[in-house]
């Protein structure tokens, strides 16, 4: 399934123009440096703006990212309880549904019987080159500073998208909202935060804000990277997800330095 993504993807970044987002041959286009610099370069804005720029994001960083949400799932059994029912799955900044990928796959691998309904919101009109239809799939394009609700959904994900929203200052709003939406979540259902492993990227912003909303039990935390890494530094009670390897097709193509392993994410699970 998703390797037609990646056929996809592949496609429209060889035939994308070679200036794309920059518009001007003084600047010639590098669009996984664009992604390296809007990540972690504090001066430099992190926009998803450009077509090109997604399709190279699909190809460099689409398979581990879908891996590191399949090794979660499976470290977690989140689905397991979901056997045999048909379940709804919300997606807060979706982008190119990760989530959905990986969802599908464990459900298959594990042979769970379960039927999704996926609904993805993503303000980024730009992640429509990366998309191909798929019956179990809808979309809707709305910044996540709005209202949103978690009515009727057993699943909520969240993916990467709070280090996005946390660099350009909106958290504050966004997380009004969020718990605003956690009051309308229905019993049994489940909000997964998934970001990166890093005290400067608004890990711990998020869990001060929202741990508070639920009592101990119903929450667990899980990284994907050595444990002695500076951010997981005495946090004892976390949960390790070992296994990193990639569990999708890769495609090679010239000028992208495909990510090859799962490494420095973690996922915060919060259970109704």
């Amino acid at each position: 399934m998703f390797d037609k993504v990646l056929s996809l993807c592949k496609n429209n970044y060889e035939q994308a123009k070679n200036y794309c987002c920059h518009k001007s041959v003084l600047k010639p286009c590098n669009c996984e440096q664009c992604l390296y610099e809007g990540f972690r370069n504090s001066n430099q804005p992190d926009d998803y703006n450009c077509d090109k720029k997604m399709n190279c994001y699909v190809l460099k960083y689409g398979s581990a990212y879908i891996s590191e949400i399949y090794h979660y799932l499976n470290t977690s059994k989140i689905l397991e309880p979901y056997k045999g029912q048909s379940i709804n799955v919300l997606s807060l900044g979706c982008g190119f549904c990760p989530d959905y990928f990986a969802l599908s796959q464990y459900i298959t691998d594990k042979g769970l019987g379960i039927s999704l309904s996926y609904y993805g919101i993503d303000s980024s009109e730009h992640w429509k080159s990366t998309r191909l239809n798929f019956s179990d799939i809808k979309y809707g394009q709305s910044d996540l500073t709005n209202s949103f609700s978690f009515e009727n959904s057993q699943i909520i994900m969240m993916n990467k998208v709070f280090s996005t929203i946390h660099k350009h200052k909106l958290h504050n709003v966004f997380l009004k909202n969020l718990i605003a939406a956690i009051s309308t979540m229905d019993k049994n259902s489940v909000l997964i935060f998934n970001d990166v492993n890093s005290i400067y990227m608004g890990r711990d912003d998020f869990s001060k804000y929202i741990d508070h909303l639920f009592n101990k039990g119903q929450i667990r935390k899980f990284y994907t990277d050595n444990p002695e890494n500076e951010a997981c530094k005495g946090n004892g009670s976390w949960l390790h997800i070992q296994d990193n390897d990639i569990i999708c097709p890769i495609i090679d193509i010239s000028g992208i330095d495909v990510l090859r392993e799962v490494r420095q994410f973690v996922f915060f699970e919060y259970r109704k």
